[in-house]
């Protein structure tokens, strides 16, 4: 991340972690499909697991139920994020924090896990923070990653492109884009989720909730009238259905590294 992108998204995710969990609803079900790619995994007993962009804790606490004698870092941008986190799982054995930059993780290597929910889609450089993940493998490790696909906001991005206004949607990668940046290749699924609104004001109050309201790097914020406009057109539906391209990858470290 460019240093006031990095902060944006920060301040934005911090000023959420109050209101995170009522809202959160398509990220419990990231959660969902992505431990069940993780949960048969041959990890052994006592994995050392690093999550990176813990949030509140959803997948974090999946993740101690799965392997409770394992090691478990689990790291997020946003100090509030973290100290919700550690106030969900408590303090044990084997459970660690640490307020930390994904996109440059903060640590050493030999990871038998590396995991992230609906995180890695806010980097500047996607591609280079998935090398660096890699590299914190052990060999043979692995790294499972929820994150966003094209198409996700496709009602947004339409209502946007009929009042001929730019859209501030981040770039969501395609699944074969994302497949194709993993040094061998990898395995992602494609979950197709919809996530229903009254309207298009209720649909951006959830994601400032969430704290996922901040555009792409580089848009200018919309000015009233269009925007009044954009939401007048989402009313007249009756309610706001929101696409959401979930793509879940799972994806192994060389062997002998």
């Amino acid at each position: 991340m460019s240093a006031d992108w990095s902060r944006r998204v920060r301040r934005s995710f911090e000023a959420a972690s109050a209101t995170y969990d009522e809202s959160a609803r398509i990220q419990q079900e990231a959660v969902r499909h992505l431990m069940r790619r993780i949960d048969p995994l041959e990890l052994g007993n006592t994995p050392n697991i690093l999550e990176i962009g813990c949030g509140t804790g959803f997948l974090s606490r999946a993740l101690r139920q799965r392997w409770p004698q394992g090691r478990l870092l689990c790291t997020d941008l946003a100090p509030g994020m973290v100290l919700r986190c550690r106030q969900r799982l408590g303090e044990r054995d084997g459970l660690s924090f640490l307020i930390m930059d994904g996109e440059h993780p903060a640590v050493r290597g030999g990871w038998d896990l590396v995991v992230s929910s609906l995180t890695w889609q806010w980097f500047a450089d996607p591609s280079g923070a998935l090398v660096r993940w890699g590299g914190l493998l052990r060999p043979g490790g692995w790294l499972a990653l929820a994150t966003l696909g094209e198409g996700t906001f496709r009602e947004w991005a339409e209502l946007c492109a009929a009042r001929g206004v730019p859209c501030g949607v981040l770039p969501f990668p395609d699944a074969a884009t994302l497949s194709s940046w993993w040094q061998g290749g990898g395995e992602v699924e494609e979950v197709r989720l919809t996530e229903r609104h009254a309207s298009g004001l209720a649909f951006l109050r959830q994601l400032r909730r969430i704290g996922a309201g901040v555009p792409r790097e580089g848009h200018r914020p919309m000015e009233t009238a269009p925007l009044r406009g954009i939401l007048r057109g989402s009313e007249n539906t009756g309610a706001f259905a929101v696409s959401y391209r979930l793509l879940v990858g799972l994806f192994q470290g060389r062997e002998g590294v």
